[in-house]
């Protein structure tokens, strides 16, 4: 239930309506001499909701005093435009706010395909410096086939070398065991004809003396 306050304001209200003044906190208090500015402020507001009710009941009922339901009304229509006006207000503020993020929206997507052009860009620079990079190693690839082949055959030469070295080995070890084998002929041979030697010299003393021999018988 609403306290004796209540009923004070709205009767306070309604007489400065009727004097033709808007009622607001402050003249209600004034009016009043007491009360709480919140409670009053409350109750303020139920009134200026109520008022239109109370209109309408006005025309219902004609018996309210003239000068009380014109200021009524007057007052009625004052806030009604007031409210008008606000929402007016604020319909253009939200207007002119939802342009702003339109063109904020506009800007970021410009500078979002502003961006993306770069990148694209860029993108494409990296593939033809990636297309350039390839050709480069293909070409690298191609020299290090090249160096890998002259490797193999460097090592077949070096197989056939080692090849051809243990023939020749094998060829030096055979003409050693020749020489060796001539060499000991050679020296079988120095000793036989040493031996002949030896032979030829008993032989050619042995004829010296035979001579000797058959000169003396010839002498006697």
């Amino acid at each position: 239930m609403k306290s004796d306050t209540y009923s004070l304001v709205f009767e306070a209200a309604d007489a400065l309506l009727a004097e033709g003044v808007r009622p607001t906190q402050q003249g209600v208090r004034d009016r009043l001499g007491k009360g709480s500015l919140s409670t009053i402020n409350k109750a303020l507001n139920d009134w200026w909701q109520m008022l239109g009710q109370r209109l309408q009941q006005g025309r219902q009922y004609p018996d309210l005093p003239e000068p009380l339901a014109e200021s009524m009304s007057q007052w009625w229509q004052q806030a009604v435009d007031s409210a008008r006006k606000d929402f007016e207000l604020e319909q253009d503020r939200q207007q002119r706010a939802l342009k702003a993020l339109k063109q904020q929206q506009s800007d970021q997507r410009q500078l979002l395909q502003d961006q993306l052009s770069q990148t694209l860009e860029k993108l494409a620079d990296e593939v033809a410096g990636s297309g350039q990079l390839q050709q480069q190693l293909r070409e690298r690839d191609k020299e290090i086939h090249q160096l890998e082949r002259r490797v193999l055959e460097a090592e077949q030469l070096s197989r056939e070398l080692k090849q051809e070295s243990q023939v020749q080995q094998a060829m030096i070890g055979k003409l050693e065991a020749v020489n060796e084998t001539l060499r000991q002929s050679q020296a079988h041979a120095d000793g036989r004809q040493q031996l002949l030697q030896q032979e030829n010299n008993q032989l050619k003393k042995l004829v010296e003396q035979l001579d000797r021999k058959y000169a003396d018988q010839h002498s006697r």
